[in-house]
């Protein structure tokens, strides 16, 4: 059962603009979602409806959650938005774990200073640089490295990621930074279907999973 301001944030949820709902630790944010979401099923086909949720853990809450007040169809999106992204733009790839990701660019990294007599150290700087620079800049939805790289080893971290993009091209596999970027551009490209979208935690620390979010509302 909802009380009289979880209904009512609930019912602001049908509105069609975007809503924002903000809840203190306690106070039924996951059962609002839940529920909204239910009502959001009850309107609109499920292939329409997109719960996304912060972690792995929370979207298992909101499923089990979700199907005690209906049975949850199979083809509703629900999950982390890397999950999301997966279904939708991941096109059957395999997608890199961290520690995988890591692990080819050290591999990537050991063949391109095989002749270094410190390569220990230069290997470690340089691993630093490119996962630093490669995080920033698929969180911008791009691939432009050069603008993260630091003065050291500019040319042989740029190499690096070149490497590491031509490797996973290659092996037919992406990361996670991947997927992100790609669902971005689906949606940027026209892409959605989705009537009602509803966010778990939502934030705007992530610059992708922002734009993501603002063109499934534009949609």
């Amino acid at each position: 059962m909802l009380n009289e301001e979880q209904r009512a944030a609930v019912d602001a949820a049908k509105q069609p603009q975007p809503v924002l709902l903000s809840a203190c630790p306690g106070s039924g944010k996951t059962r609002v979602l839940v529920h909204a979401c239910a009502d959001a099923l009850a309107t609109f086909s499920p292939d329409q409806v997109m719960l996304i949720a912060f972690t792995n853990q929370t979207a298992r809450e909101m499923r089990e959650r979700l199907r005690l007040l209906r049975d949850e169809p199979e083809d509703m999106l629900l999950g982390t938005f890397h999950h999301v992204a997966n279904v939708l733009v991941g096109g059957g790839r395999t997608v890199l774990e961290g520690h995988q990701q890591r692990e080819t660019l050290e591999t990537l990294g050991r063949a391109q200073d095989a002749a270094s007599a410190d390569l220990k150290v230069r290997l470690r700087d340089r691993m630093d640089a490119a996962m630093r620079a490669y995080g920033l800049a698929r969180a911008e939805g791009g691939d432009n490295y050069a603008r993260f790289v630091p003065p050291d080893h500019a040319a042989e971290v740029l190499d690096l990621l070149r490497a590491y993009d031509e490797e996973k091209a290659r092996s037919n596999v992406i990361d996670f930074d991947d997927l992100m970027v790609d669902l971005l551009r689906a949606v940027r490209s026209g892409w959605n279907h989705a009537r009602a979208v509803l966010v778990d935690e939502y934030q705007d620390l992530n610059p992708v999973q922002l734009d993501i979010v603002r063109g499934l509302q534009a949609g």
